[in-house]
Parts: C-alpha cells; structure tokens; sequence
C-alpha cells in the first residue's frame, strides 16, 4: 500500500511534468523540426514554385488594389526573374496644367506559387529576393496568404537607399512561422517611400532541403507523438484512486533478483565454478 505521503509526491510530481509538457510541447516539436532539418545540406529549391505569379499595386487616394503587368524569365541558377510594372494614381501637373510626371503606387503586393506546405515539406530556412529597380527607402515584408486582401505578414524590416542597385532582401525562416494554413502561398509586400518607382525586377532564391523524408512536418509530428506519450503517463500516474508504492516495487525487484540468484547457485559459487 503507498502512503499518503509518497501519494502526495508522485501527484505533485507528473501534475507538474503535465503542465510542463503542455505549456512547451510546440516549442520543443518546433526546435526539434529546426535541429533536424539543420543537420542536413541546403541548396536552392522549388524555383518555379517560389517565382511571382500575381500583382498587385494598392491605390495611395482610394487604397484599392489593381493588378500589376509582369513578365517573368528563368534565371541561370533555376530561379525565375520577374518584371513588375507599377501603375500611377495621380498625374504630376505644373501651373498650367502641363503633365510632368505621375505618382505611381507606394504599396505593392507579390504572391508566388509557393504554399507553406511545401515550405514545411523541403525545410525552408531563408528565402532571398533580389531586386533591382528599387531606390529610397523600402519596407519589405514577408507573409503569406491567397490574395492581396488576407495578406498575413510574419517578417519585415527596412532598407535604406536602394538606388537602383542589386539588394537582396532576405528573409530567416523558423517553423513557428510557417505553421498557418498550409494552402496559402508565401508573398512579398514592398512599401515604397517615393511614388517614383516604375518598373522593377524581383527574383525570388528559396533555400530548403531536397530530400521530403525528414522536413520539419515530420520532425514536428515526432516530437508531438512524444509529447503526447509523455502526458499519458503524466496522466496514469495522477490518478489518485489507485497505488503505487516505488520503494516497494523496488523491494520486490529486490527479492526477485535475490531468489533467481539463490535457485542459479549465487554468483562464484562451487556450483558455478571457481574463477
């Protein structure tokens, strides 16, 4: 019989290894994706999935959203270049009415091909975008959705005078942020601060791993399985309507070896032999 005592103990016990479980199982299912899908090679993949397949340009006087012309080329390394042309929302006028220029849009948005299932499937650690066409300063932000109008960000950051030069805006990719819905696709938000950009070219690198066999999907479902065993013996050993007493088990263990030892003739006895 257990006494209230050990009872007591063993309840605090696993109801705290439960909690522990419950509160850090995602967390640890998710470094457990990274760790294992960082053991293995990354090289560039996906490359027609991850090239942009629709635009969009927001309107900066009635934040409506229009589609943008592109025209998209494969590049030499098995990623895909795509041209995006900007449309204006205004004409720039002098005193006399005279057009000297346009105000194109300052907001736009690129979706790929790219889902987050794939994403998860390959392992995804970075995803690069170089651009050339670009000047002052740009907000990039990385998100994913179906259209311009659910778009989800999950990354951003600014860069500073882009003045029409390469820039490569890269992304680090965690699990964590690739766990939305699996069906939508990886987009690309830019925000200008100047009404002057016209036409420019985005090429999208996503880096993940070849091999399916063990992405973060399937490293994420082992170190769930695990927790969820976990939390069953959590659970079986909180029950307080039933006993079970450690010191005797290991008393008993004690016994049974004690008895098999004495039925074998005891360790380097005449039965067994001398050494």
């Amino acid at each position: 019989m257990e006494s209230k005592k050990s009872k007591g103990k063993r309840l605090i016990v696993f109801a705290i290894l439960g909690i522990v479980v419950t509160l850090f199982a995602g967390a640890v299912a998710g470094g457990l994706a990274q760790g294992a899908a960082s053991t293995q090679t990354h090289a560039i993949i996906q490359g027609s999935n991850s090239a942009v397949d629709y635009a969009w340009g927001q309107n900066a006087s009635s934040k409506a959203y229009d589609a943008l012309p592109i025209a998209t080329t494969a590049a030499s390394n098995g990623t895909y270049k795509t041209t995006v042309t900007n449309t204006y929302y205004a004409k720039i006028t002098n005193s006399t009415g005279f057009v000297t220029g346009y105000k194109y849009d300052t907001v736009n948005i690129l979706s790929t091909n790219l889902t987050l299932g794939i994403m998860n499937t390959y392992a995804v650690d970075k995803v690069a975008f170089a651009t050339t066409g670009l000047s002052g300063n740009v907000t990039a932000v990385l998100g994913d959705g179906t259209s311009y109008d659910n778009f989800e960000p999950v990354s951003a950051y600014t860069v500073d005078k882009v003045n029409h030069t390469l820039q490569n805006l890269t992304f680090s990719i965690t699990p964590a942020m690739i766990t939305g819905n699996q069906s939508s696709y990886m987009m690309l938000e830019l925000e200008f601060s100047s009404y002057n950009i016209t036409t420019y070219t985005v090429n999208p690198a996503v880096t993940g791993i070849h091999s399916t066999l063990f992405g973060y999907t399937v490293a994420e479902d082992i170190g769930y399985v695990a927790a969820t065993g976990l939390l069953v013996v959590s659970v079986f050993f909180v029950i307080p309507f039933h006993d079970v007493s450690f010191s005797n088990a290991y008393g008993r263990m004690n016994q049974v070896v004690s008895s098999a030892r004495k039925r074998s003739g005891g360790k380097g006895s005449k039965k067994n032999g001398k050494r």
